[in-house]
């Protein structure tokens, strides 16, 4: 068969096979139909027929059969049933006498598209067979479009497929953004209660007690009024600390952190940390070992700076008096790895994820005493992160802490400038 630009097809050639042993008759009607334009084979039996029709004929072409009911061998009928078998599609005439108008009615049921009785008029048989290869035509396009169907319908069920599996992945998709933003949501909402609480307490306590020597100014003595206004002090003091972190934490979030790279020595750094720690609380030993070679690194002085003292201060908030702090560095590769062990109350499992947390607090006893804005550690890990580093904490409840950061030995950038 040939297609069509439509996507049917027509046969490239029509043949008709003669199956009568009436030699003289099948010769005429052979004669007759080669010159009509037919391929025209012949058979004198039954047996012979079937065989012609399975070897001799074009597959490529529309075969219509004209077939005697009485033959020597086999019944039309029976020759037809073979016929079937062969090709479903195939059209049979059937020639039969007065006297076979049953087996013709039955060759009907069979499948036979008419019949025609002795003496044949030549031109209602080349009727019958126009009208046979019209219809064995349709019914092959029909079968080809159903095949054709079949093959769109299983297309569109692996389309389907695909584009059900490819949504059901973008709503899981959707969803997890969904929960993230969620998440992020309930941050935003604790960040900024924590943040107005953070601002408010001590903007309470400078309102109250400059409102109070307003007042009564003449009413309270002299030791009363220093007290009061070294209270100012500090919670001025505390409210600076707590604007100048929430803008750190802020330019680290929002990635315009600038880092300066530059040659440190992370012993001096935290050696002069150390020092300046020793202001706030003296009864703790701070200890600073480094082994060799991994004292220098290329990073921005000040962050890193801004790391130990977050780190050795929080440290040292929760030691107590008479321990020992140790402050230790170690080089593995390209990686400078530094360790702060302290003697405190440490932390505990569940907990060690969450003290990165902004505001995040572990309110437990010694957690009550200790005063602070909650956003020292998340500093911390945010400015390490931004290096390329990473930070955890280890160590047991009641054994105390280890926190841990490691950097790179070298963060370049082009003009020594980093932004992060």
């Amino acid at each position: 068969m040939r297609s069509t630009a439509e996507g049917l097809v027509t046969p490239l050639k029509s043949s008709v096979l003669i199956i009568d042993d009436d030699e003289g008759m099948a010769r005429t009607l052979s004669a007759i139909l080669a010159k009509a334009g037919y391929a025209v084979s012949t058979a004198p039996t039954g047996r012979q027929g079937i065989e012609v029709f399975k070897t001799g004929r074009d597959p490529e072409s529309l075969c219509i059969v004209l077939l005697d009911i009485r033959l020597p061998d086999l019944n039309g009928v029976q020759v037809l049933k073979e016929l079937k078998k062969i090709d479903p599609h195939v059209g049979a005439i059937m020639i039969t006498g007065n006297a076979d108008m049953e087996s013709a009615v039955s060759s009907l049921h069979e499948g036979a598209a008419a019949y025609v009785t002795k003496p044949y008029n030549i031109d209602e048989v080349k009727s019958f067979i126009q009208k046979a290869f019209e219809r064995q035509q349709l019914i092959v396009q029909n079968s080809l479009l159903m095949k054709q169907l079949q093959n769109w319908n299983v297309e569109l069920e692996k389309t389907i497929h695909e584009k059900t599996a490819e949504l059901k992945t973008k709503n899981m998709i959707l969803l997890e953004v969904v929960e993230k933003l969620k998440v992020l949501n309930e941050l935003k909402s604790r960040f900024v209660a924590n943040a107005s609480h953070e601002l408010q307490t001590p903007m309470t306590s400078i309102l109250g007690f400059s409102s109070m020597l307003l007042d009564y100014w003449d009413k309270v003595d002299h030791t009363q009024i220093t007290r009061f206004l070294q209270i100012i002090r500090d919670e001025a003091q505390r409210l600076s600390r707590s604007s100048r972190d929430l803008l750190d934490l802020s330019r680290i979030q929002d990635g315009k952190m600038q880092l300066e790279c530059q040659k440190i020595n992370l012993k001096d750094v935290a050696n002069q940390v150390a020092e300046n720690l020793r202001v706030i609380k003296n009864t703790v030993a701070v200890d600073v070992e480094f082994e060799a070679g991994s004292e220098e690194i290329w990073s921005d002085p000040d962050k890193i700076r801004q790391v130990f003292t977050n780190l050795m201060g929080n440290a040292l908030k929760y030691s107590p008096d008479g321990s020992n702090l140790r402050v230790t560095g170690k080089m593995r590769g390209e990686v400078v790895i530094v360790s702060i062990l302290d003697q405190g109350p440490g932390i505990p499992a569940d907990k060690r994820e969450k003290i990165f947390e902004p505001f995040y607090r572990i309110h437990d006893d010694v957690g009550k005493r200790v005063r602070g804005t909650g956003l020292g550690l998340s500093i911390a890990k945010a400015i390490v992160e931004a290096m390329g580093g990473v930070i955890r904490v280890e160590g047991q409840t009641g054994k105390g802490s280890n926190f841990t950061f490691a950097l790179p030995k070298e963060l370049k950038s082009e003009n020594g400038n980093l932004s992060a």
